[in-house]
């Protein structure tokens, strides 16, 4: 076996050590290089913003009973936010991107579910002043909630 392959994708010829090892595979590393690899895994998760959601929330360490579209949950809960019940856009164009925040009910760190019927949307003040609390708790506290706007 050479000390150098040709990645398919970019077609420039690489160092093994350039390569991800693995042992299954008959030359022993995966069939493209690292940088090509992580540009399609940027690109993947660029363009796929559930799959992004679903990614992190595996690191967090929560299971995932199903996967959360933003878009589906933004339908089901009517567009307002499930605290302060303000309307909100799925999509902001002068931030360039979600109008809204996915927030579970019971907290993945307290034993929350990944799931429609967990998950609520909610404005970016909301969610951060309930923190890890439940919606219960976060009612009753004595924090300071978001404040609605009206004009």
């Amino acid at each position: 076996m050479g000390s150098e392959k040709r990645c398919p994708t970019c077609r420039i010829p690489k160092p093994l050590d350039e390569f991800s090892p693995v042992p299954s595979r008959s030359d022993g590393v995966d069939w493209q290089c690292r940088e090509c690899g992580r540009l399609k895994k940027r690109d993947y998760y660029r363009n796929d913003p559930a799959a992004t959601y679903s990614a992190v929330t595996r690191q967090r360490g929560a299971t995932i009973h199903e996967e959360i579209c933003p878009k589906r949950l933004h339908e089901l809960r009517g567009g307002t936010c499930q605290y302060c019940r303000v309307e909100l856009d799925y999509w902001d164009e002068e931030r360039n991107k979600r109008g809204f925040t996915v927030d579970h009910r019971v907290p993945l760190s307290r034993g929350g579910v990944h799931s429609y019927e967990n998950c609520v949307i909610s404005c970016m003040p909301c969610n951060s002043s309930k923190s890890d609390m439940t919606e219960m708790e976060w009612r009753m506290s004595s924090r300071p909630r978001a404040l609605t706007l009206t004009i």
